[in-house]
């Protein structure tokens, strides 16, 4: 295969992930979160560290006590492995058979959802002072728990882990993460039990968003022998491609791959902006689709939201921009859902058009909906 080089995060967030914090990370969808715990994890492998990585869409259907129960059987089993392999290239010996005893009570339920936090911490806590290491255990895509579901499950993982050293690792798309809920007290309060490391990279620095996708993309091309240069696509071309994604490069890279398709099949000479467009068109019903898969539970408030907006900007006004009053708004709230998904980006964070005091944050429908 080509080697491609690693680009790295822009402000070194993947070291800061693999620092011995509990730590929240936000993000829309095809920034990178995923990505950004590989890199992590592989900034650990050298390290006396233990390593829990957990894909939460195999918990998404559950609730309740089948929640955090199936949860911590597995986060049980997959440590009791990693333990056992440390000591075993270590060269140590350890007993992982408590925490062998605490899944498998919490499996036949002889341990309660209520105990079940205490039990965790006590095993691990003699595991990591017997190897001295850290525990990180990685929550991938924890948004598509229910919302009201979130702030409860963390508040019964950090129980399990805080003061038995061992972090918590939470990854999510930002507007659909529920951390925290101030009536209960329950779930991850920053800063004082988690920190936040946002991916996000916006149309409000397009010049910063622009030179990071400059970057990923000719590690490819150089790759096969190529620059990118008017030979591949023209600078317009480029701009409407890095402009039409907002800064994100999984939906930059695949957009790309797709116009190629387009060029290819027209037999242009390199990729134009027609090619583009009708691959930006096509783009779109794949992020409708991810709203229903992201966002399920609110998915028909948030499509109405959407129509709302289409039939404002292209039909009404004629213009693909918006604007929202800042605020805590049910409004203001699905747009930012909305902004997450990649249907609208954020263009501009505070703008008083009419007078000072009033507040508003400026948006742009996504290129799908009307190319």
């Amino acid at each position: 295969g080509y080697m491609v080089p690693y680009v790295p995060f822009q402000h070194r967030e993947d070291h800061t992930l693999a620092q011995p914090a509990n730590h929240i990370v936000r993000g829309r969808r095809g920034v990178g979160k995923s990505t950004l715990i590989r890199r992590a994890a592989d900034l650990l492998k050298d390290t006396r560290s233990i390593l829990c990585v957990i894909d939460m869409q195999a918990y998404s259907t559950l609730s309740g006590e089948d929640l955090s129960r199936e949860l911590f059987v597995d986060i049980c089993s997959t440590l009791s492995s990693e333990f056992s392999v440390f000591a075993s290239t270590a060269g140590v010996n350890i007993d992982v058979a408590p925490l062998d005893r605490v899944r498998d009570g919490i499996a036949d339920m002889t341990i309660s959802a209520a105990r079940a936090p205490i039990s965790i911490k006590r095993a691990l806590t003699s595991l990591t002072k017997a190897t001295q290491s850290n525990v990180y255990v990685f929550l991938d895509d924890f948004h598509l728990i229910h919302r009201e579901l979130q702030p409860g499950l963390l508040h019964s993982l950090l129980a399990s882990l805080k003061g038995a050293n061992s972090w918590l690792k939470v990854v999510g798309i930002s507007s659909i993460l529920n951390t925290y809920d101030p009536k209960t007290g329950q779930g991850l309060q920053t800063p004082g039990d988690a920190q936040y490391i946002s991916l996000d990279l916006t149309l409000e620095n397009p010049e910063a968003a622009e030179a990071h996708l400059r970057s990923i993309l000719k590690g490819f091309l150089n790759a096969i022998g190529y620059d990118l240069s008017n030979a591949v696509m023209t600078d317009a071309a480029f701009r409407r491609l890095a402009w039409a994604n907002a800064g994100v490069p999984r939906d930059f890279l695949q957009m790309f791959g797709r116009s190629l398709e387009h060029s290819s099949r027209n037999k242009h000479s390199s990729v134009t902006l027609s090619d583009i467009n009708v691959a930006i068109g096509e783009f779109g019903q794949q992020k409708l689709s991810e709203l229903d898969l992201d966002a399920r539970n609110d998915a028909g408030i948030i499509r109405r939201m959407l129509d709302s907006l289409e039939r404002l900007c292209l039909e009404e006004e004629k213009i693909n921009a918006f604007l929202i009053r800042s605020g805590n708004s049910q409004e203001r709230a699905i747009v930012q859902i909305l902004s997450d998904l990649r249907l609208v980006h954020l263009i501009h964070q505070s703008i008083t058009p009419d007078k000072a005091g009033e507040r508003f944050e400026a948006f742009i429908l996504d290129y799908s909906l009307f190319t």
